[in-house]
Parts: structure tokens; sequence; C-alpha cells
């Protein structure tokens, strides 16, 4: 099992992380225990990739590195569409504007505070911090680059180094690094590792490649969406949820009870319910 605290390098995560979501989201995931993790193609951010490929490309240009020039021709003409990694977001601020603006339009949205230290991730998982400013991001992309020649240098065949496991890591990598006009959301990910597309036996039944969090599909705006399902839970094996923020709405005074009531119902009673703060009206 990989922790968020102990086994992932970089920053601790923060006391409470929040996950902000729909109604049905909500709903989902006080029954279930478990998060989605979708497929980094369907993000909302849809130049996340291109702002890590860029910096990536312009870093190896200034490096002096003799197999530089190697790995930046290899990497030029290849895309990330074969890469399968998915990840779900979580917010270091309990009660923002633009997250209510992002997930409670015609309805309530909802911010479910966890205990970031302390969730459980499955194999192939690890929380990772979004990186705004442009010194970090350089920061983490020569230490990403410096970490594939050095392992260039002692491969026999480079070029397949080159065009596999370099891809992977810079895809990783990119999913941390956000355009700084996003930082007012303190984003924190679960993020996966390249998890290939589970084959199939002959008699139909799926082989997963993480058995802890099979592959799975739902409905989207804009076609089918592939993610997977994280089970949240601690080192006792206990739901880490600590706290939810209700957001703005026509009746917060009611959906702050209908929340309580929820949660009593799954016997979850000890998580406190906040009513948001912020005079946001979108109803």
């Amino acid at each position: 099992m990989s922790t968020s605290s102990e086994d992932t390098p970089g920053e601790r995560p923060p006391e409470i992380l929040y996950h902000y979501t729909t109604q049905s989201g909500l709903l989902g995931i006080i029954k279930s225990k478990e998060i989605w993790a979708t497929h980094f193609r369907h993000l909302n951010d849809t130049q996340e990739f291109e702002l890590a490929r860029r910096l990536f490309d312009s870093r190896l240009q200034d490096s002096k590195h003799q197999l530089a020039d190697k790995l930046r021709n290899a990497l030029k003409n290849v895309g990330h569409l074969e890469n399968h990694q998915f990840l779900a977001s979580f917010s270091e601020a309990p009660d923002s504007l633009p997250q209510w603006r992002a997930y409670a339009h015609s309805e309530p949205g909802y911010a479910l505070g966890f205990d970031g230290a302390s969730i459980q991730l499955p194999e192939n998982f690890e929380m990772v911090k979004c990186l705004y400013e442009l010194e970090e991001q350089i920061q983490a992309i020569d230490t990403l680059i410096a970490q594939i020649l050095g392992d260039l240098e002692k491969e026999a065949s480079s070029e397949v180094v080159t065009k596999a496991t370099a891809l992977y890591r810079l895809n990783e990598v990119a999913l941390t690094i956000k355009d700084r006009h996003f930082k007012e959301e303190k984003e924190w990910r679960i993020v996966s590792h390249h998890l290939p597309d589970e084959p199939r036996f002959k008699d139909g039944d799926p082989k997963s490649n993480c058995p802890e969090s099979p592959l799975a599909f739902r409905q989207g705006k804009s076609g089918i969406i592939p993610y997977r399902g994280i089970s949240l839970k601690d080192s006792n094996g206990e739901f880490p949820l600590k706290q939810i923020v209700v957001g703005p709405n026509a009746d917060l005074k009611r959906s702050v009870r209908s929340v309580r009531s929820l949660l009593e119902n799954q016997g979850l009673d000890g998580v406190k319910v906040i009513p948001s703060g912020i005079p946001y009206r979108n109803w």
C-alpha cells in the first residue's frame, strides 16, 4: 500500500484536503467509501500536458548532456494518448468561490474534507501537490531530466528507454504542473502511474492490472469516461472523512440538516458539517 504521508516524496499533505463534488458525487462517495480517479484525457484544463511538454523540451535544449539531443528528438513527435493515467482532485481551500462556481451550478455543491496525511492509497497511486510557480516546475523538470539521462547512460538500448519509460515519467510529472492562473485552486491530486488498458480473457472476464482499482466506465458530457474507483481508508481501515462544507444554495440550513441526516444514516455522525460562508447566489 502507498500512503500520502510517508511513502510519497515531496511536501506533506495538509491536515485536511477537500474534494469538491455535486449531490450525486456526495451520495456516491458516502455510500461506497471510495472516490473516482478519472482518466487524464478528460481533464478540464486541456493545456496541462502541453505546458509540461514545452518546459521539458526547453530544458533539454539548454542541457549540455551528450544524450540530451537524442532524448529531445525521440520525444519530439511522440504523443501522450497511449499513456493511461488516472487522477482525483483535492484542494487545500475549504470554502472556495471558484470551486463552488465550478461544481455548484443549479444545485448545491459539497466539499468533503478528508484527513490528507492518513489516506492509504492502492499500489500504483500516490498523493502529489500541483506546482504553479515556474521555479518549482523547472526544478521538477530538471530533476526528471537528470534521472532519465542518468538511466539512459546505463542502458544498453537507450532508444527503447527513451520512447517508453521517459514518456511515462514525463507524463507523471506533467500531471503536477499547472498554469499559474489556477493557483487559487491550491490543488493536490491522487495520481496513478501508467496503467495500460486491461487485457481480456476469452471467457470475457477482465484481467485487472490494478486489483484494488479495476477499470470502469461512466457517462460524460462528451462521451464515455474511463475511471478507477479508489477505496478511501486510513491505516486502521476507517473512512477518513472529517468534515463536509455545504456550498451556497437557496436553502442552506435545510441542506446542512439533510447532510447530517445522511451521515447519521451511514454511521458517520462524528463528521462535522459546516455551511459555506460565501454569499454566492447560483440559483
